[in-house]
């Protein structure tokens, strides 16, 4: 996971044990600042000095950096350490590593010995002014491994949009969705705001912002536009176009941009939510669960790979030109020429799968998003249900819709047969009550006809059912030819 600038600054006291030379690499990240250089960058550069001058003092406790002037005693040992034989780093991913340690070394030395050790102010002798020392001309190690990436750790868009659903919040599907129609980096999609995004009828054009390490550029968002539309309703600031168009919806940081570093997290959080989930056995469809399985064990869950991902698919369609324009290089740049002989196009592919007889079916591009046919609202391609007028988008749309109206036609079932069976007790107390009252008007007891008549009359004479279940009744014989009637009534449960 990436370290935040802060937490560097922090390091340099604890883990630069000279003070001297813990003064002097603060100075260097000062140039950095006044010199408005990225923080990206910056970082790297930071990180770069400090790891040496830890190695510096395991070696020669007692040296600073003012006085490092040896390449074979004081540099190469440095770098060498991170080299590996073939059979440890059969991909030789350690050369990439060695490179880029190198840059760093040589460009804290060429600050150094051009500005601090000449008495000069950091901005005082231009960049383009400075010079190499001798110690630190070391050669660019080369390999033929030329991505950082193989084919099996890449992604494709349809695999992009197999993990979407699985994540939360509606405001990190929207990041991954942009990153891949971007090419982006995530310093990139961090740094936009609302007003960088122009919502048309089923796409949306973008601009990356100049402060960006390519200068920024023109993009299409296809994949992301529905995720975009979604969040938009979302976005605390959504009215404001200065707003960042991506920002942290925490209430003791509510609108703050994202750091870029956060959207790392977002990926790797992703990637532990769908691994919990398979591993607990929540997913059920068994399709699903093993292709799960096979992005979590062969791809890379970072922006950086999304980024790779997306420009290597886009070459295998694009022209040199339209890959140049789309991914914001700089005209002259060799970069395409490096992604499109990484991959072959799809009208490659065919021919030489017709040539050797092998039938190819004409593929149609998997759409990006889902339109209803009923209100034409875009939906993300994983609802089911239109979101707003709440139309079938799939069979399974269709068929969840149907289970809901199922289950509410034999819950109202349900609810006739209670208030049916509510109200033939309500009846049946009402007859009983009536009779009840006509027997209590006759202390002294009544003749058989009389009985009869107040059955008749409270109409008990149809629910002797009733009358059994809810009163307990008793007839005694009295002299005169009389009966005195008694009896313990109970109240029927009714439930509600």
């Amino acid at each position: 996971m990436p370290i935040t600038l802060a937490t560097l600054q922090s390091k340099i006291q604890s883990e630069v044990q000279s003070r001297i030379n813990a003064r002097l690499v603060k100075e260097y990240d000062a140039f950095h600042e006044l010199n408005r250089i990225s923080e990206s960058r910056r970082k790297n550069n930071l990180k770069g000095i400090i790891y040496y001058s830890k190695w510096l003092a395991s070696k020669y406790p007692s040296m600073t950096l003012y006085k490092v002037n040896n390449r074979e005693l004081h540099i190469l040992p440095f770098l060498n350490q991170y080299r590996k034989t073939a059979k440890q780093d059969p991909e030789e991913k350690w050369v990439t590593t060695w490179n880029d340690y190198r840059s760093r070394l040589i460009h804290f030395f060429r600050w150094l010995h051009n500005t601090k050790m000449k008495g000069k102010a950091s901005d005082e002798v231009p960049i383009e002014d400075w010079e190499t020392p001798d110690f630190v001309r070391i050669k660019k190690q080369k390999t033929k491994r030329k991505n950082t990436y193989s084919v099996s750790e890449t992604w494709e868009r349809d695999e992009i949009l197999t993990i979407l659903p699985y994540e939360i919040k509606m405001r990190n599907k929207a990041i991954i969705a942009t990153l891949w129609d971007l090419d982006g980096r995530n310093h990139e999609a961090a740094k936009m705001k609302n007003k960088n995004v122009r919502y048309l009828e089923k796409c949306a054009l973008a601009e990356v912002p100049f402060q960006t390490k390519t200068g920024g550029g023109p993009a299409v968002l296809r994949m992301a536009f529905s995720y975009l539309l979604k969040w938009k309703l979302e976005h605390p600031f959504r009215n404001d176009p200065e707003a960042p168009l991506f920002c942290n919806t925490r209430s003791d940081h509510l609108g703050e941009p994202l750091d870029p570093d956060y959207i790392w997290r977002i990926t790797d959080n992703l990637k532990k939510r769908i691994k919990k989930l398979v591993e607990t056995g929540a997913i059920k469809d068994e399709k699903e669960r093993e292709k799960l399985e096979f992005l979590l064990r062969t791809k890379k869950w970072n922006p950086y790979c999304f980024r790779t991902s997306a420009i290597r698919e886009d070459a295998t369609y694009l022209s040199h030109f339209a890959l140049t324009q789309k991914v914001r290089w700089v005209p002259n740049t060799r970069q395409a020429s490096k992604y499109m002989a990484q991959t072959l196009s799809k009208d490659v592919v065919n021919t030489i799968l017709a040539h050797d007889g092998i039938v190819v079916q004409e593929s149609k591009p998997r759409a990006v998003i889902s339109n209803c046919p009923r209100c034409q609202e875009v939906n993300p391609l994983e609802y089911d249900i239109c979101s707003r007028c709440s139309y079938p988008l799939t069979e399974r749309g269709f068929q969840q819709i149907k289970e809901e109206e199922d289950s509410m036609k034999k819950q109202l079932e349900e609810m006739q047969k209670r208030q049916q069976k509510i109200e033939a007790e309500l009846n049946s107390m009402h007859h009983i009550t009536r009779f009840a009252s006509l027997v209590s008007a006759s202390p002294d007891g009544m003749t058989i006809d009389e009985l009869m008549m107040a059955l008749k009359s409270s109409e008990l004479e149809k629910v002797a059912s009733d009358m059994k279940r809810d009163m307990d009744m008793t007839i005694t014989k009295m002299a005169g030819g009389k009966v005195k009637v008694q009896f313990a009534y109970q109240a029927a449960k009714v439930k509600r």
